[in-house]
């Protein structure tokens, strides 16, 4: 996180836990490092109205919350007017509905929250997931694929000669061999 600049001292952290594993070790984590980073955590979660899921993980983020002394919001998207159960009815698959909402609401909250930066307890797993995912329902067609170059950390100090990097051949935009 220092490394690449991701939190500043003084900004005030919106942690985003669900109930997962992921999340909540990104808030074990973030609190214990909040006093070295300087930055204040506030807590969100969202209950998502899943009949046999929510109850459990929203309590299990809330349970964590208060383990740690974390100030936190439960937001109840039953508040909103339907929840994701309801969601079903719709002509999109659910999971696209959850995440435009968590999204919103994530970002919604946080700003009332004052915080500075939103932090998720997103993995390359799930990433990479949803971008196959993606792929194999055909809402990510290869030709508008951005072009795939490594990251420049990863080249740094560990890169090959530069003759023999200026010869390296990166596909170009929709190859996808």
């Amino acid at each position: 996180m220092e490394r690449h600049g991701m939190l500043r001292e003084g900004q005030r952290v919106a942690v985003a836990v669900s109930g997962g594993k992921d999340s909540v070790s990104l808030l074990h984590a973030l609190w214990r490092l909040r006093e070295r980073l300087g930055v204040e955590l506030v807590g969100v979660t969202i209950d998502l109205g899943i009949r046999g899921y929510s109850e459990e993980y929203v309590g299990v983020a809330v349970e964590n919350f208060e383990k740690l002394g974390v100030p936190y919001r439960v937001v109840r998207l039953a508040d909103y007017g339907f929840t994701i159960d309801s969601a079903t009815r719709l002509r999109r698959p659910v999971c696209s509905v959850c995440g435009t909402v968590k999204r919103y609401l994530l970002n919604k909250v946080a700003r009332e929250l004052g915080a500075h930066v939103v932090a998720t307890g997103h993995t390359l797993d799930d990433f990479l997931s949803v971008l196959l995912q993606a792929y194999i329902r055909g809402y990510l067609a290869p030709s508008t694929s951005p072009t795939c170059r490594p990251p420049t950390a990863w080249s740094r100090g560990r890169s090959r000669s530069p003759r023999r990097r200026r010869a390296t051949r990166w596909p170009m935009r929709g190859s996808w061999g």
